[in-house]
């Protein structure tokens, strides 16, 4: 009791001291909290005025893209796995001032002065009045800490509108990764999206401070993710996602953002990594990885770690590794441990379901295929243009709401990425999956595509594969014989049924009746006849 007794009074001597310090230093901590924001976002300004001078004249950087209207809604900017980052953001951001939200949630001072050692004892003071307040729960506290530099940023940001007049002063955006907010607990999510959503547009709710309340459309917001990334969150979470925002789903053509080649890709790498790759070297990658920044710069990372050999030899084993991953990863998507056929009938399916969407992505499906012999050999193997993504949703028809999810695991596990056929698609996310498929073309990651290729061409795998869809045929043709015969035996006792009631009472009926209905009996057995012969012939097929 006394030990209850002792730790009350101690908090309660902290609180009142935590109170009595947060009374006095608050506003001089938020106006010195909001300077400094204040001083970081005018640095962005002036770097990006003296940027902005110097390609003012370039007329590539006259269009500003996603920054050139008002803040309406989070943008979701999707970047293609086959482009560059870095010219993915600058080209289709430029016209907006960048503040990367990790350089200011949390806000990080270094000790330069004396100001600034104060703030940061003003914070640990702070952090503790937080703690306190939030009964010492960790989870509590984190949600108080970050409304807290939240309420930071808008305040900084409904001042700066009111001090300027300039409608054509450039607006800043918030740039994260949408794995970041992703990441945070619910609670935190929560708070961070009704943040994006305030400052983008006119409801501003408890952020409103009351002397700028006229003052709407604060800034961007963008969130960066990966087509992989977007599918999972918007698809195939989905509605079930009870923590969700609307945003702006952006997606732009890949090649419209970032037109270099393969090659161009890899000795940008090169440079970077300070490599010096062979002829040779460049187009054994090239050819492997394609054209797919994603992979070309993981190529790169792994050839770094690698020690104690040449730069040749590194190249060599890690384009060993990288086909012998991408191999297994391609047999466990079609349920082929060691290239093996699965024994029961739903991996069966699964498999001849995701065999045929991988045929049609490649560009190998070929209306001849179901009547000629090995005709892989037939198809020149050359690039085409890409499927449209219905033509490859049609391979999981059969399955329905199962087939859509097999569908969309394409994406999900990398094999391939989703390319809208418009120059740039916005679209409002979350919205129905049917929506995201739309005027798209499905575009294969380039060593998966080179994998399949090979494991089409091979004469043993395509016999079995073609071997495993006759089999399920003529399984599902026996199925429907049998049903076909059971209906026949069902109408054939109906019509002796039927008969036997017209003989009992033959002698009632006059000689038109007798010839209506002894013409009625002829028809209905001819009819159950030829439906036996029927099912006999189709009997015969898997009989021989």
């Amino acid at each position: 009791m006394m030990m209850m007794l002792r730790r009350t009074m101690v908090r309660g001597v902290v609180l009142g001291s935590m109170g009595l310090m947060a009374g006095m230093t608050q506003e001089t901590e938020h106006a010195s909290e909001v300077l400094m924001l204040q001083k970081h976002f005018e640095n962005k300004r002036d770097e990006f005025n003296a940027l902005h001078k110097k390609e003012e004249n370039d007329v590539e950087m006259n269009g500003t893209w996603l920054m050139k209207s008002e803040p309406s809604f989070p943008h979701v900017l999707v970047i293609s796995p086959q482009d560059i980052p870095q010219e993915f953001t600058i080209k289709l951001l430029r016209g907006g001032i960048e503040i990367p939200l990790d350089s200011v949630v949390p806000l990080e001072n270094s000790f330069t002065s004396l100001t600034s050692l104060w703030i940061a004892i003003v914070r640990k003071l702070r952090t503790l009045q937080f703690l306190m307040e939030s009964n010492l729960r960790h989870d509590l506290y984190e949600q108080r800490l970050l409304q807290h530099q939240l309420d930071l940023l808008t305040r900084l940001l409904q001042q700066d509108q009111q001090r300027s007049s300039d409608k054509t002063i450039p607006y800043f955006y918030f740039q994260s990764p949408r794995s970041y907010i992703q990441e945070l607990p619910i609670d935190q999510q929560s708070i961070m999206k009704q943040w994006a959503q305030a400052i983008t547009s006119q409801k501003l709710g408890k952020l409103v401070v009351n002397e700028f309340a006229n003052h709407l459309f604060l800034a961007h917001v963008v969130w960066i993710t990966s087509s992989s990334e977007a599918i999972f969150e918007f698809v195939l979470q989905g509605k079930n996602n009870a923590n969700q925002d609307v945003c702006l789903l952006v997606r732009p053509q890949s090649e419209i953002v970032d037109n270099t080649t393969a090659l161009e890709k890899l000795q940008i790498l090169a440079s970077k990594f300070d490599f010096e790759f062979s002829d040779e070297d460049s187009e054994r990658i090239t050819s492997l990885l394609g054209n797919w920044w994603a992979d070309l710069y993981s190529f790169c990372s792994r050839v770094a770690m690698l020690e104690d050999s040449s730069l040749s030899l590194k190249v060599d084993t890690v384009c060993t590794q990288f086909y012998d991953e991408a191999k297994a990863m391609l047999l466990s998507y079609l349920n082929m441990t060691d290239q093996i056929l699965p024994t029961d009938r739903k991996n069966k399916i699964d498999l001849l379901e995701k065999w045929s969407a991988l045929q049609i992505a490649c560009g190998l499906s070929n209306d001849s295929a179901q009547v000629l012999a090995n005709p892989q050999a037939l198809i020149k193997l050359k690039d085409s243009p890409y499927e449209e993504a219905r033509l490859v949703l049609s391979a999981f028809a059969a399955s329905g709401v199962t087939g859509e999810r097999k569908f969309f695991d394409l994406f999900t596990s990398d094999f391939a990425t989703l390319q809208p056929e418009s120059t740039v698609a916005v679209g409002v996310v979350p919205c129905e999956a049917v929506d995201i498929v739309r005027g798209c073309r499905v575009i294969p990651r380039p060593i998966l595509k080179s994998v399949f290729r090979e494991l089409w061409s091979d004469d043993a795998m395509w016999t079995k594969v073609h071997g495993l869809q006759q089999e399920l045929d003529l399984k599902d043709l026996k199925e429907q014989v049998r049903n076909y015969e059971s209906e026949i035996e069902i109408a054939h006792r109906a019509y002796l049924k039927k008969k036997q009631q017209y003989e009992q009472a033959w002698d009632a009926f006059d000689d038109a009746e007798q010839a209506k209905y002894t013409a009625e009996l002829y028809l209905e057995e001819l009819k159950i006849n030829a439906q036996r012969d029927h099912a006999q012939r189709l009997k015969s097929i898997y009989e021989k």
